[in-house]
């Protein structure tokens, strides 16, 4: 298989995830700011 596959978890990033203090960061503090603040309301409302 490949890399990602053995070493990687995938889960998705909820309200529940982000507030158990899950420390996430893709480097680009505008994208991080989305994934953790704003992306778990656009989920809701669709």
């Amino acid at each position: 298989m490949s890399w990602l596959f053995d070493n990687c978890t995938m889960i998705e990033l909820s309200e529940d995830i982000v507030s158990q203090g899950v420390s996430f960061s893709c480097g680009n503090p505008d994208l991080d700011e989305f994934f953790l603040k704003d992306a778990p309301l656009y989920r809701k409302q669709h």
